[in-house]
This record gives structure tokens, sequence and C-alpha cells, in this order.
């Protein structure tokens, strides 16, 4: 594996891939946003709570999964980094189960497709789509280690309220800390050492 230079820019192609990995987890998150309630109520016939409480308690679960996942990503140690394994494991499943969740079987009435809808819900949205999207987040910090700076705490100078930007650069108006620079959003970032 060669090593990057943490002094090198993104190239275009680099960003654009990036973005395509994004693109694909919009996708499915548009899918479930637009589509998905619709399908269990008016093509499957669940009743709109049924399907509304499903989605819901859904979502504890997923707040939890979110939390864990990002301790699991942060521990992980592989020659491939702390994110790429995890998006490699779960692209595949994600995918499977998205076509699953919005294939439910005519077949099952009653508890049992409610139970199939709430598995193969949280198979997607908690398990493999969390699991997927947040090694991917986390991505971005080497985004950011490629231009010189880690996102992170790094907070004003003594004495200034906050390093939240305008069009002036606060480093140079000694808004920010002498180890942060400002990123382009206004908001200051620690350097990493040695760039």
């Amino acid at each position: 594996m060669k090593a990057l230079d943490p002094n090198a820019r993104l190239t275009f192609l680099e960003r654009f891939a990036y973005g395509l990995g994004d693109y694909s987890c919009n996708l499915v998150y548009s899918a479930i946003s637009a589509f998905l309630l619709v399908y269990y109520t008016d093509v499957l016939g669940v009743a709109a709570t049924t399907a509304g409480g499903v989605m819901a308690v859904s979502k504890i679960f997923d707040g939890a999964s979110d939390l864990i996942m990002g301790r699991i990503v942060d521990n992980t140690k592989s020659k491939w980094g702390k994110a790429r394994p995890w998006i490699l494991r779960m692209s595949i499943p994600l995918a499977v189960c998205t076509v699953l969740m919005f294939s439910v079987p005519g077949s099952l009435t009653g508890a049992m497709q409610i139970g199939y809808i709430f598995l193969s819900y949280n198979l997607v949205s908690t398990v493999f789509y969390t699991g997927l999207n947040v090694p991917y987040a986390r991505a971005l910090r080497a985004f950011g280690r490629r231009a010189g700076t880690e996102p992170g705490p790094c907070g004003p100078s003594p004495g200034e309220t906050s390093c939240r930007g305008g069009p002036q650069s606060h480093r140079a108006a000694g808004k920010c800390k002498d180890d942060c620079n400002l990123d382009g959003y206004g908001f200051c970032q620690r350097r990493m050492p040695g760039v």
C-alpha cells in the first residue's frame, strides 16, 4: 500500500469518487424517506400507525447503533485503516437488505408481516446503513489530513468568544489558537503536527 503525501492536494477524481459513494448512500436514504411508508401502507395495506410506529421505534435503536458503530470504527485496527474495512463489509449486505425491505412476501400477513417489516427495516437502517455511513463519514478525516488539518475541537484564543469566521481570517486576526487553522467555513481546525 502506497503512503499518502500529507501535503498533497486531493485530485478532482478523488473528490468525485468520494461523492459517488455518498450519492449511493443518499439513494438508499431517499428511497426509505420518500417511498417506504407509501409502499408499506398503499401496496402492503399496513395501517399507517403500525408502519409509522415500526419506523419510530426503530429510530431509537438507530440512534444507539450510531454511537456503537462510531466506537467500533474508532477502535478498528487494520492495514486498510479504520473506515475502509467497514465500508467494504457493509456495502453488499446493505444493497441486498434494501431490496428485501422493498420485497415483503405476499404470503406474510398480520404479525408475521409486521415482524418482517421490523426486521428488514432495522437491518437496513440500524445495522447496515449505519455500518456503512458512519465509517464513510469517518473517512473525511483522511481528507482533512491530506489538506494538512484535522477536523476536531479547536477553539478560539483566550479572551475570544468564538473563532467562527467572517470574510477575514481569524487566524490572522489572532482569534484561533496557535495550533489551529481556519477552515473554509470559518471554523478553527487543529493543524496536524509536522504539517
